[in-house]
């Protein structure tokens, strides 16, 4: 009897410590993921709407998706070969809109399925699916020929990027983009300070250079007079230094290094007049340290920094942890409706309970038994 007493009340406590820990860890707020996750599955309905959560579920199958990856791919090849096979398209033409009716119709069947699965909201608030019903309609408009009038012609070349679909497919492109969609505040300001620095340049540029050449003709550092027209039959100075935005296309070619020093600064550099060889020398070696080397720098170490700080250690495992718990979510619902008995939660405790207590008499017991061998062994009884 004091055994089972015992027992009941060392429950009891149990129990109501077990209650005082369920309640804390449910009040305790949970972080909220920053992570973008795979879609909800769509509730089960009825009418035409029965099947909806069904086909959401295999559509984010990763065999599904990695199919129509490889569609989008071949779609890309196909795309590149007609260029470079029959660049005006009228050899082949027959080949070219049968191989272009296909992919356009079953990238049709591809994108139904997944309006269907995910209609409404779900379908139109993610980008990537904005982007493919705008590509997917345009492909339709093109296979059945439908005249556009002006510039909406030159829709027809959006199927040229039907290979960024792949971006929502491929998981590591995924990752990539959203990488350096994050990075674009940080590498925007860089650009930003880069610009004001080659505008300043340029608007120097201008105010010492804008006359060099004129009437066609400098003086080199041998003091000849040689002829100095570009190859445009331009004025050296109104080419390259007329106007602002002239300079500043100027200085960018020289932020290219694209035929610089050859084009740009020997002209200036090969001066009879000592102080402006210095002076142009100066400006473009400041220039190119300054732009070519030290901020240009800086922006690539902003966009790295963005891109890795972006991808958390770990990441890449919980988003496959997550979406194969989405895609098992399916099969949860149906394990819930099984029978389970009412009292089962309270027979588990009990039993949990029980074993905590038996685990203590062990404990006691173990202790009685070590006190006797100890005895034992000092001779005493």
């Amino acid at each position: 009897m004091a055994a089972a007493a015992i027992s009941a009340i060392q429950r009891r406590k149990y129990l109501e410590e077990l209650a005082k820990t369920e309640s804390t860890v449910a009040k305790t707020p949970t972080k909220k993921s920053t992570k973008a996750t795979l879609p909800e599955l769509p509730q089960q309905g009825t009418g035409i709407w029965r099947w909806q959560r069904q086909a959401a579920w295999a559509y984010l199958q990763s065999p599904v998706q990695l199919f129509v990856a490889l569609l989008i791919g071949g779609n890309f090849i196909a795309n590149i070969a007609e260029k470079w096979i029959d660049p005006t398209g009228e050899l082949h033409l027959a080949t070219w809109e049968a191989i272009d009716m296909f992919f356009n119709s079953v990238f049709a069947v591809e994108l139904v399925w997944n309006m269907y699965a995910f209609w409404f909201w779900p379908f139109w608030k993610s980008g990537w699916n904005v982007f493919d019903f705008v590509v997917v309609t345009i492909g339709i408009l093109n296979m059945s020929k439908i005249p556009l009038p002006g510039p909406l012609s030159l829709l027809r070349m959006m199927r040229a990027f039907r290979v960024f679909r792949l971006f929502k497919r491929v998981k590591s492109l995924h990752r990539i983009i959203l990488s350096l969609m994050s990075s674009v505040p940080g590498v925007s300001n860089g650009f930003v300070v880069l610009l004001l620095v080659m505008s300043i340049y340029s608007i120097l540029g201008q105010e010492f250079f804008m006359f060099h050449g004129a009437n066609y003709t400098f003086t080199n550092d041998q003091n000849l007079e040689v002829e100095l027209v570009t190859a445009r039959g331009l004025e050296y100075g109104y080419d390259y230094w007329g106007n602002f935005g002239l300079a500043l296309y100027t200085m960018f070619q020289v932020f290219t290094q694209e035929s610089w020093a050859e084009g740009i600064a020997r002209p200036l550099f090969n001066s009879n007049d000592m102080s402006q060889q210095f002076g142009v020398a100066f400006f473009f070696v400041s220039y190119m340290l300054c732009v070519g080397v030290a901020l240009m720098n800086v922006v690539v170490a902003v966009l790295l920094e963005k891109m890795v700080s972006h991808e958390p250690e770990g990441a890449v495992e919980i988003e496959e942890s997550l979406g194969r718990l989405e895609s098992m979510e399916w099969l949860d619902e149906r394990l819930v409706k099984v029978a389970v008995p009412e009292n089962l939660e309270k027979v588990c405790l009990d039993i949990e309970a029980d074993c905590l207590v038996l685990k203590q008499q062990l404990a006691s017991v173990k202790r009685s038994l070590d006190g006797i061998v100890e005895r034992v062994r000092s001779g005493h009884p």
